[in-house]
This record gives structure tokens, C-alpha cells and sequence, in this order.
């Protein structure tokens, strides 16, 4: 069994050039967000480590 062919027509009133660029920018956006996501990432502290986990059973044990 042959797999399908998808095939996209452009619009006659858009040009080859605008929708190269629209696809370019698009791309750039996606891009630009995957690189912001990993930087907040990285600058997260990790949920599980030692020090974290210490500080949250010491303020646990106060009394309040």
C-alpha cells in the first residue's frame, strides 16, 4: 500500500516570494519560543534537590 501525498496549492494571489517569507517567519517565531522554554528551564531550580527538600521539612516542623 502506498502512503498518501499531501499536496499543498498556493493561492494564485500570493506570490512564492510571501509565502516563503510568512513560512520563514513562522519558523522564526517557533524557534525564538523553543529557545526562551529551554532558557527558563535552565534557569529553574531543580525540584528534587537536597537543599530544597531539607528547607521545606525544616519549615514543616515550625510551629506557626
Amino acid at each position: 500500500m502506498d502512503s498518501a501525498r499531501i499536496v499543498c496549492r498556493s493561492s494564485p494571489s500570493i506570490a512564492p516570494e510571501q509565502g516563503r517569507d510568512t513560512r520563514a517567519r513562522a519558523w522564526a517565531f517557533v524557534f525564538q519560543c523553543w529557545q526562551e522554554k529551554r532558557k527558563t528551564a535552565e534557569r529553574a531550580p531543580a525540584p528534587d534537590s537536597r537543599d530544597d527538600y531539607e528547607r521545606l521539612a525544616n519549615k514543616e516542623r515550625r510551629p506557626a
